[in-house]
């Protein structure tokens, strides 16, 4: 699978585990994509179970993971000295079935969950390893040659066959290990893959009591349920296999929290105070707030130095730093036929169909130019910076700094756009196709073939891209690289965006909106408002919804999605909106922005015109095209205003 070596780190005298991929797939530029997209992945799990990503990097143009080192012996060579006595076994399952849960939660799966993959230090705590190169190396199935990825003596049915995998298949290797603790052997002796495949797939499972008589006979159901061969049969959660095996061993569950009655009599009374005051209202503007929650975003900066956004859809960031004060206009420039702001490393990207700036965001003053445009995202995660820009078919990657160009990518069809997603990978929409490719050299990862058209830019997360098509909303995994659940939406959808809680919101042409989570699909709830959703900002517990007849709303996200306040105004509203769940930012057709707080307007800004597309924020700064013109202006209110520019 690939070459391990022990290394040291020479500025922090910490050992660490470096691994590299086989001299065999070194030249595959597809197994090396997704290396680093996989790694990038598993960058994201962070947990006391689960060996830390500590770096990831090129040597001699190899790819190389440095992760923790962990002290101590594998599972597999501590059962070679015999079965484990029933609390070691539970101490060791309930820390590995918990991770689990955890990993899946993240959208990750393991896929090779093993006694090797088990490191036991001090106090047998458990360290879970090789996260990410089971998802590099795992296949559905057998390949073309007969070579089957993944460990055979553990492995799900479903890894076997053409199913897709889930957590539940390491919930099945898991219990192989468990069984493996208790008995001082795995329920299926070693032997040549294809027969070991073999009774996955159709032999009965053995019963622990029957080689172990003096093991509590409660575990007996446990594990044959845990083993079924039928995934759907099996216990859905580590934490649902962790209580059947406490109560058949007589563990007890841990144990509740105190109640205090008093603070449960003090919450019913909110809760009945809460119902009155979060009920839907009549669509006009109510007299005072119904509700107004406090700002949940980290403050701002002064400077839009440190800002970085990313565009071409929802992703590019409809959020506030934090609540808005009057804006003060700072400096304009002309930015005719502009149609995009970026903000990267104090500087802003200006970009429109046939022409691309790049200006000092606190000046305005022009660094560079170029007179080929199209749809831009900032690309930062390496040296030196890039921007990708999107324009039809063609896209091409360019430096921040300079404008020099670095690779240039055709896809097979024009699409709406890109995204540029948290595992380090752009998804763009091609016609009908997704494609993935690696933003530093414009190398295809993968492509997809969707069979509708994608009306809007995906969005993307935890190595999942999620499209619109013309009728269905669909969701890929990047690990599998195929739809892993479709949604049918009652019309034309119209806008796409996730929300911090991992569900993605989509809008339709109808009014009709519904909640997704990433993992299923399964809608919570679905509501609407009277005409199209033009947009929807999402942050924590909140998002702002415009349709485009005006009417705004700030609704409870992503449990019920009821409203918290709803209104319409009197003047025709572009979106999408802006929020930090507390304010709510709209820009109207006729040129002007609202800040709507509580249902409330609480103050207007005049622009220069039309505006052009939504206002970028920065910190205590918000960029805006209107009118042919881009202008900055300063929002932090009580923060010490910086001297204003000259206007140019």
């Amino acid at each position: 699978m690939g070459i391990i070596f022990l290394g040291e780190d020479e500025l922090l005298g910490r050992k660490a585990a470096v691994k590299l991929l086989g001299p065999d797939r070194l030249n595959d530029p597809k197994a090396e994509a997704r290396f680093r997209r996989e790694a990038i992945a598993a960058a994201r799990l962070k947990h006391p179970n689960i060996a830390a990503l500590y770096e990831m990097g090129e040597h001699d143009n190899k790819p190389f993971l440095a992760i923790e080192w962990v002290e101590g012996d594998s599972l597999e060579e501590i059962l070679q000295k015999g079965p484990l006595p029933v609390e070691r076994a539970m101490k060791i399952i309930e820390q590995v079935l918990l991770t689990l849960d955890y990993a899946h939660g993240q959208g990750v799966v393991h896929r090779d969950v093993k006694p090797a993959n088990l490191m036991i230090s001090g106090q047998d705590h458990v360290t879970l390893v090789d996260f990410g190169l089971a998802f590099l190396l795992s296949e559905p199935g057998l390949t073309s040659t007969g070579v089957l990825f993944g460990t055979p003596l553990y492995l799900a049915p479903e890894m076997a066959g053409d199913d897709d995998v889930d957590g539940r298949a390491d919930l099945y290797s898991a219990s192989l290990v468990l069984f493996e603790m208790l008995a001082g052997s795995p329920p299926f002796p070693p032997a040549p893959p294809a027969e070991l495949i073999s009774q996955h797939l159709h032999a009965s499972r053995p019963v622990l009591s029957e080689s172990k008589p003096d093991l509590p006979a409660g575990l007996d159901p446990v594990l044959q349920k845990a083993m079924a061969r039928d995934r759907n049969d099996r216990y859905p959660d580590g934490a649902s296999f962790l209580l059947a095996l406490r109560q058949a061993v007589g563990a007890a569950p841990p144990p509740p929290r105190p109640v205090l009655w008093p603070v449960v009599a003090s919450v019913l009374s909110l809760a009945a105070i809460g119902l009155w005051l979060f009920a839907p209202r009549p669509l006009t503007p109510p007299r005072s707030p119904i509700h107004n929650p406090t700002p949940i975003a980290t403050p701002a900066t002064e400077g839009p130095d440190d800002w970085t956004q990313v565009g071409g859809g929802p992703d590019r960031s409809y959020q506030l730093s934090a609540t808005v004060h009057q804006p003060e206009p700072r400096w304009n420039v002309p930015a005719q036929g502009s149609q995009t702001v970026l903000v990267a490393e104090g500087k802003l990207v200006v970009a429109g169909p046939s022409s691309l700036a790049v200006l000092d965001a606190l000046t305005g003053k022009q660094l560079w130019r170029l007179d080929q445009g199209g749809v831009p995202l900032v690309y930062t995660w390496d040296d030196p910076s890039l921007i990708l820009l999107n324009n039809g078919k063609l896209w091409r990657a360019l430096t921040l700094t300079e404008g020099k160009e670095i690779w240039k990518l055709e896809l097979p069809a024009a699409g709406p756009g890109g995204v540029l997603a948290d595992d380090g990978y752009v998804y763009a929409a091609a016609g009908s196709t997704l494609v993935s490719f690696y933003p530093k050299d414009g190398s295809v990862a993968f492509t997809v073939e969707l069979g509708e058209t994608v009306q809007l830019p995906p969005v993307a997360r935890n190595a999942g891209a999620f499209l619109a098509l013309k009728s269905q909303v669909v969701a890929v995994d990047s690990f599998s690289e195929k739809v892993v659940w479709r949604w049918k939406t009652p019309h034309t959808p119209t806008c796409l965006t996730i929300t911090p809680d991992d569900t993605v919101v989509v809008g339709c042409s109808e009014g009709e909106m519904a909640n997704l989570p990433l993992l299923s699909g399964d809608p919570s709830f679905e509501g609407g408002f009277e005409s199209a959703i033009a947009g929807v900002a999402a942050v924590q517990n909140y998002a702002a919804v415009l349709s485009q007849e005006g009417e705004v709303g700030l609704l409870a996200m992503p449990s019920s999605g009821d409203p918290y306040w709803k209104i319409v105004l009197d003047e025709e509203a572009a979106g999408p909106p802006l929020t930090d769940g507390a304010q709510v930012l709209v820009t109207t057709r006729k040129g002007e922005i609202l800040s709507l707080q509580g249902g409330l307007v609480e103050w207007r800004l005049k622009l220069a015109g039309t505006c052009q597309s939504v206002p970028v924020p920065a910190g205590d700064w918000l960029y805006v095209l209107a009118g042919g013109k881009l202008s900055a202006y300063f929002t932090g209110g009580s923060a010490a205003s910086p001297s204003p520019a000259e206007p140019r």
